[in-house]
């Protein structure tokens, strides 16, 4: 069966074919220069104003959704900084935003593990010296550089815009989706 080699994944409490893979097979690599512009979000940017500065339409915004592997336009995306500091304080609680959230060897770049992490931290806190290659990382640190990791999108061209939404019009009509 032609869907029996895509990806699955969860949509609404369900097991369903990713169907996007097949449009988005078309469209790779991704790190091609001619079929991507690359944008790094500042606060305040969202697909839709994206959509709208690149394509001239904020509807075309689900274009940029989906080739950066927005699910959530929330969570997925970067958040601006009250957003973000808003999150850190809802996940961890006010008063364990600057606890530690893991240790860094600076020497490798590795995260220290949970087991030696506990020779130096107790409850978020570190209770013995940290040796001169280690660097700890509070939640607020942590969270920030998941986020700094989300700024860097791609924006498909213009010029392929079209083409990209037609291909996908047809994929959803051929599988009945539309």
């Amino acid at each position: 069966m032609f869907f029996s080699k895509f990806d699955k994944i969860q949509y609404m409490g369900k097991t369903v074919t990713n169907i996007t893979n097949s449009i988005l097979l078309k469209y790779r690599p991704m790190n091609n220069t001619t079929l991507y512009t690359f944008h790094t979000i500042q606060d305040g940017e969202t697909p839709l104003t994206l959509a709208d500065h690149y394509y001239g339409n904020a509807v075309d915004a689900w274009v940029i959704n989906l080739l950066n592997n927005i699910v959530d336009p929330y969570f997925d995306w970067a958040l601006a900084g009250r957003e973000l500091d808003a999150m850190v304080e809802g996940k961890y609680g006010e008063d364990n935003i600057g606890n530690i959230h893991h240790i860094t060897n600076l020497d490798t770049g590795k995260v220290v593990d949970e087991v030696e992490m506990a020779v130096y931290v107790t409850d978020g806190v570190i209770t013995t010296p940290l040796p001169v290659h280690y660097s700890p990382v509070t939640n607020t640190q942590h969270e920030n550089n998941l986020n700094d990791a989300k700024r860097d999108v791609k924006i498909l061209a213009p010029q392929y815009l079209q083409s990209f939404k037609n291909d996908f019009e047809d994929l959803m009509n051929r599988e009945g989706l539309l």
